[in-house]
């Protein structure tokens, strides 16, 4: 006999005629009987094939075939003296003697010495009963030996199975009891006392407890279910509490980063994995393959030792979309999904050789902890790691997180950097936990390392059973411990900006406006806390650390429950008895009861506004010094301390010179006894007027009373109202890059002209020619000539090179009456195109209704939202429109898209959600649309032969009288600011004029350089000169 590791349907096609197939084990296993010699032979031919074969000794008896035949009769003798009474085999006997279909034949449903007799006869079907067995049974072998263990673990891998005796076993009773407890511990009860002597009670006074025997095994660690946590068993959503005083979550105390406890990335894949097994299987997760797609940290968690952290992890059915908030905030999404035919992580390549020097654990989180990694306890799991990164070994105690964060670990190790990382996506994570538990049994118990190999080629990181692809790492900024020098630079802030900064900068910005006008060395910050905001008080804990010598008292006053924060006192006191602060953080300030005014110039979201309060003005004339770095005399130094001895107040100048360390001196002054005297003014503008404090352009500045007082040039630029990048911060009218047009006199000829220009049209003097250049029609004045070249050319441009526009057809230009969006709606109706517009306001409506008769009211729909996309579809019956001219963003991008019709052509004129990446799906493009981005600004690249069409367009527009002037709203040059707080707030018409001189043929200001007006285009924060 042999055993063969083919199946029974696969040897019967190849088996000889003398040998038959004894027992069916498996689809992948039976046993062969027949002579030896032919057994012999066909082993060997097996052999050679790589298919496995093994002879089994059987005393030269070929059991379960034809050739024991003749000793069936005298067998079958004996078996009747054995069993003289046949009785009928019960439902729960399962034949491997005979085929299912025979069960119930007279005579083979009967437990007989027939029945057994034809079992050692024929051949033996476990296969076919095995099928009839559910998968995770649990069999009792109840035979001299555990012959058929491994056949039964093969053909119900995921069974439990129990021999109850072993051959060759030293000690067959302990063996028996051991089996009797394993199945018990699997949860079969019976009575055990039989096995026992009787005993009779009472019993002796001599006899010993066995209480005392018994302990506890505490050798292992065990994961235990919650009964909280099975409730959720099959709803996709779990809610985890952390708490590092539980002995659960205890180890994650050892996670810190930069000073702070944050949850480990891998614990929330960790969290997922777990729910995941509680939707499909159950609480076992450890048994089911997973893998992780497309993994996205959002967010850190941070946690104290004392507080709790609830994190929910809710997982989609059917798609395995998952995602982690915490208080309402979303931390990390993905997608899981179970490994159906899971494989053996394999490594590529291994460079066992390397010239990097194997660092040991002490010196492994040495490096680490330079860089910012304070790691502790269980995550100190690196035994050892190359100097490179690419190879080290990671201890496994029984904690996933712990060990796939040791994986990453040793990738940090690769980066040549003291940058601090950390992960932000993940592109796959793959898990096959039995083949890691597989790997872990074949380990000494007492030092179980894992080799973990990083394949930077393939970006890849791999130990045990998990496969990690495509890990990203952000690098973050670290927290500056005391002592450290830190590099600083000086940051141009207008003092009447309107840039929008972060919660931080804006911070950073008060704390260094305060010390640079009161300097001190430790600063008293109070706040006072508000139900609906987050404390402040925390960003100027950061602000302050980062200054050298600088050091902070922290109060925080509340009545709302709240966590320690390092570093500050927290309690529920009376701010109004605390005295000499310099900070007082007061959250909703500006409220309807306390100031409507405030309320009405502050609609954003959040704002902070810094107010400083003046104790006592100076009265006193003060001394004007000018610092120059031609003065090699060095006269101002005696002229300071002149006036310090004196108690002067003390204003130092420079004048355009870029390079003047006026700014360093007036701090290094203003630490010195009676420094507060000393504030200077630092001007870098060539066409700033001489430094006068009687002058009002200096005299209104010096009234703040601020220490530091800088005008640069591009104050406009600076403030973030002139955009240079973006085409405004708003798009519901169109609107150009900074100085793309203007209009003027040509100096050498004397004709007016209007031009568009690649840059600097922020001019009062162009020299560069422009190909984009017409003259004036007479009957034009330069007011009107301004407001024509770039809306013109971005309409002609989009409408007849980007696309071609046809007759009968129709289109939806947005901002209808903005510059681009009254050129569009002009040129589109003189080629009879059906007009849909949008606008802001009611004015503006009857405007376009005034201004174009033959635009229809119901074609007019709102810019401020999407319901202009019910209006093209009511108005066109659902089929759409052949052209849209965008200008809005976000998602009234998108609505524009789906106005679009069989065909259509986008063209787009903005740039903020190309800047943006904003997506909008491959769906709309089912109906074949095509895509336009139209950048006029990118002309100055076009060809020679494209800039003369789109001049030839634009002369027969001039000629033709398609091309008119656009409205326009003068503002006298003393309200500039005005006029750009008029096209920020959107309630103009076409374009804004800066009306600087009343006659523009004046010989007064010619030949000198610089123009007459300025002129804004729309709602652009942008300035174009006019002669």
């Amino acid at each position: 006999m042999a055993a063969v590791g083919m199946g029974y349907k696969k040897i019967i096609n190849i088996i000889p005629d003398t040998i038959e197939v004894a027992c069916r084990n498996s689809a992948d296993s039976c046993t062969i009987s027949g002579p030896a010699e032919d057994i012999e032979k066909f082993v060997a031919e097996l052999k050679a094939k790589d298919i496995f074969a093994k002879e089994v000794p059987c005393s030269n008896i070929a059991y379960h075939s034809r050739y024991i035949a003749q000793m069936g009769p005298d067998f079958l003798k004996y078996l009747r003296q054995i069993i003289p009474n046949p009785k009928p085999r019960s439902a729960k006997w399962l034949s491997t003697s005979v085929p299912k279909h025979d069960w119930d034949q007279l005579g083979r449903n009967m437990c007989s010495a027939e029945y057994h007799a034809n079992n050692l006869l024929n051949s033996v079907l476990f296969e076919d009963t095995f099928d009839m067995l559910p998968k995770n049974a649990l069999t009792i072998e109840i035979a001299p030996h555990g012959l058929l263990q491994a056949i039964i673990k093969r053909s119900m891998p995921k069974g439990i199975h129990i021999p109850l005796t072993q051959r060759n076993n030293k000690n067959n009773t302990l063996f028996l009891l051991t089996a009797l407890g394993k199945l018990f511990s699997n949860g079969l009860t019976f009575p055990v006392a039989p096995l026992y002597s009787e005993i009779e009670f009472p019993v002796s006074k001599g006899t010993p407890g066995i209480s005392s025997l018994i302990r506890w095994d505490h050798t292992e660690d065990w994961f235990v279910t919650k009964y909280e946590n099975m409730k959720t068993k099959s709803s996709g959503e779990r809610l985890f509490k952390i708490n590092l005083t539980s002995d659960n979550e205890e180890f994650m105390s050892g996670h810190v980063i930069d000073g702070k406890i944050l949850i480990p990335a891998t614990c929330y894949l960790q969290y997922v994995w777990e729910t995941f097994s509680l939707m499909y299987h159950g609480p076992s997760y450890m048994d089911v393959p997973v893998e992780f797609e497309d993994v996205r940290f959002l967010r850190a968690t941070n946690m104290s030792l004392n507080g709790n952290v609830e994190l929910n992890v809710m997982i989609h059915y059917g798609t395995g979309q998952f995602e982690i908030t915490e208080s309402g905030n979303l931390v990390v999404t993905g997608l899981i999904r179970e490994i159906e035919n899971p494989t053996v992580p394999c490594v590529n390549a291994t460079n066992e050789k390397s010239e990097f020097p194997i660092l040991s654990r002490k010196d492994f989180y040495k490096e680490l902890r330079l860089r910012g990694y304070h790691y502790n306890g269980a995550f100190r799991a690196v035994t050892l790691a190359r100097g490179d990164g690419l190879y080290g070994k990671v201890e496994w105690k029984y904690n996933w997180v712990t060990f796939m964060d040791a994986m990453l670990q040793i990738q940090i190790l690769g980066t040549d950097s003291r940058t601090l990382l950390i992960p932000t996506k993940i592109r796959k994570l793959k898990i096959y936990g039995p083949h890691h538990f597989d790997l872990m049994t074949k380990m000494d118990p007492e030092n179980r390392v894992f080799d973990v190999y990083v394949e930077r080629e393939y970006d890849r990181i791999v130990a045990g059973g998990i496969e990690l692809i495509g890990l990203h790492a952000s690098p973050v900024q670290r927290r500056k411990a005391p002592g450290i020098p830190v590099l600083e630079q000086y940051q141009f802030l207008p003092y009447s900006a309107t840039v929008t900064l972060g919660e931080t900068e804006a911070v950073r910005m008060c704390v260094q406006l305060a010390l640079e006008n009161t300097p001190v060395l430790k600063m008293k910050i109070l706040e006072v806390g508000s139900q609906d905001n987050e404390p402040v008080v925390p960003k100027f804990i950061e602000a302050i650390e980062d200054l050298p010598l600088i050091t902070g008292d922290y109060l925080l006053f509340t009545d709302q429950p709240i966590d320690d924060i390092a570093g500050v006192h927290i309690e529920n006191a009376k701010y109004t008895n605390q005295t000499n602060c310099h900070f007082v953080v007061v959250n909703d300030l500006f409220n309807k009861q306390d100031d409507a005014t405030a309320m009405a110039a502050y609609k954003y979201d959040e704002q902070m506004i810094l107010l400083q309060k003046i104790t006592k003005r100076l009265t006193l004339n003060p001394l004007v010094v000018r610092i120059s770095e031609k003065d090699d005399d060095l006269k101002w130094i005696t002229e300071i301390q002149t006036g310090l001895k004196n108690k002067t107040p003390i204003v130092l100048y420079s004048f355009n010179e870029y390079t003047n360390g006026i700014i360093g001196l007036v701090n290094c002054l203003r630490k010195e006894p009676d420094g507060h005297l000393v504030s200077c003014f630092y001007i870098d503008d060539t066409n700033a007027p001489p430094f006068d404090l009687t002058n009002s352009f200096y005299s209104s500045q010096f009234a703040l009373g601020l220490a530091i007082n800088v005008y640069r040039r591009d104050v406009m630029l600076a403030t973030g109202r002139l955009a240079v990048e973006l085409y405004g911060s708003s798009r519901l009218d169109q609107l150009c890059v900074l100085g793309l047009e203007f209009s003027g006199i040509n100096t050498k000829t004397g004709k007016r002209v209007m031009s568009m220009v690649a840059k600097a049209g922020v001019a009062s003097y162009n020299e560069r020619p422009s190909k984009f250049m017409w003259d004036v029609p007479n009957h034009w004045t330069l007011e009107e000539a301004a407001t024509v070249p770039v809306v013109y050319i971005t309409v002609y441009y989009a409408f007849f090179m980007k696309t071609d526009i046809r007759k009968g057809k129709s289109i939806l230009i947005h901002a209808g009456t903005g510059g681009i969006g009254l050129a569009a709606i002009r040129v589109a109706l003189a080629y009879q195109l059906e007009v849909f517009t949008t606008c802001s306001t009611e004015q503006k409506k009857q405007f376009l209704l005034k201004t174009f008769p033959k635009l229809k009211e119901s074609h007019i729909g709102n810019s401020r939202d999407i319901s202009f996309e019910t209006m093209i579809q009511r108005e066109t019956n659902g089929k759409g429109v052949d052209f849209v001219l965008n200008s809005l963003a976000e998602d009234k991008l998108l609505a524009s898209v789906r106005c679009l019709g069989q065909g259509g052509h986008f063209l787009e004129i903005g740039k903020f959600d190309m800047s943006n990446d904003t997506k909008i799906g491959m769906s709309c493009f089912l109906k074949e649309i095509t895509f336009h981005a139209v950048l006029a600004d990118r002309l100055e690249f076009a060809s020679d032969e494209d800039i003369q069409y789109l001049k030839r367009m634009v002369d027969e527009g001039i000629e033709n009288g398609v091309i008119q002037p656009l409205p326009s709203t003068i503002f006298p040059a003393n309200e500039i600011e005005q006029a750009f707080r008029h096209l920020i707030g959107g309630k103009h018409i076409g374009k804004a004029l800066i009306q600087v001189r009343d006659n523009p043929e004046s010989l007064a200001t010619l030949p000198l350089k610089f123009y007459t007006k300025y002129i804004l285009n729309q709602t652009f924060p942008t300035s174009y000169p006019e002669v």
